[in-house]
């Protein structure tokens, strides 16, 4: 009766068709008009929900982006901080390197001056022991050779000194010393060559020992202590001085005392 009732031209609406479709044949298709507007709403529906799923989007990257670039800041800052930590560490360490070095390089420069002086020692030390082998050697050969010539010892003019008086002996000697002067002055120039006395520049000290031996045959152990001074003036000066100085009978040195038994006139 509803049915009748309604006008052909009144649109349906979709409660109505519901309720008609509900109501009617389960056979029965719904008009083809529901179905049109059914579709017109849902692709509104999902334009507009995809219209406002896009601003999410872009803001949620947004977000995104501003937190990546805080914690690139922070990381950018941290390592800068981690950098000048190291830095600053290094520096140190170079500072300590270097006063250490500058230390080790004192320590040695020390060591190697106290290696030179002991070695310098030792070869002084090793150079009086060669020489007192040397001189015990040489008088070894000399107490070896004594006994055989003890008979000729015992004709020595020197025996008979002893009897003499001290101002007799005093005057031996120094008539012995001057009759040997020219003979010693004649054998001036070959001493100075020998020594070489005549070529040094500078003051010179030199010491040794050996074993010499008369025309007799008769060997003697000698010590020679050579020392030379090169002095700003001539012979003759040098020589008048030498003469006073030696003609003092009693004269204190720096490291003795030189005295003469008879003075030279």
């Amino acid at each position: 009766m509803s049915a009748d009732s309604s006008s052909p031209g009144t649109p349906v609406s979709p409660a109505n068709s519901d309720e008609i479709s509900e109501d009617g044949d389960p056979g029965s298709t719904p008009p083809p008009v529901h179905r049109t507007r059914k579709g017109v709403h849902s692709e509104e529906e999902e334009s507009s929900t995809s219209s406002s799923a896009a601003p999410r989007k872009t803001n949620a990257y947004r977000k995104r982006q501003r937190q990546e670039l805080e914690y690139l800041r922070d990381k950018v800052k941290e390592l800068e901080t981690q950098l000048s930590e190291l830095e600053t560490a290094r520096n140190a360490d170079t500072r300590m390197d270097a006063n250490l070095s500058t230390v080790w390089e004192g320590i040695a420069i020390k060591q190697k001056q106290e290696t030179r002086r002991v070695e310098q020692e030792n070869a002084e030390l090793r150079e009086a022991i060669e020489d007192q082998i040397k001189l015990a050697t040489l008088l070894q050969k000399m107490l070896t050779k004594r006994p055989r010539l003890a008979i000729l010892d015992r004709l020595a003019p020197s025996r008979f000194e002893a009897c003499m008086s001290a101002e007799e002996a005093a005057a031996a000697r120094r008539q012995e010393l001057f009759a040997k002067l020219p003979e010693r002055y004649m054998e001036l120039n070959t001493v100075f060559e020998e020594t070489r006395l005549d070529k040094m520049a500078k003051d010179t000290r030199s010491k040794g020992f050996g074993i010499t031996k008369s025309p007799e045959g008769r060997e003697s152990l000698y010590i020679q202590l050579l020392e030379s001074k090169v002095v700003p003036f001539n012979v003759a000066k040098v020589l008048a001085a030498c003469k006073r100085f030696f003609a003092d009978p009693n004269k204190a040195l720096n490291h003795g005392t030189y005295h003469v038994c008879f003075p030279l006139h």
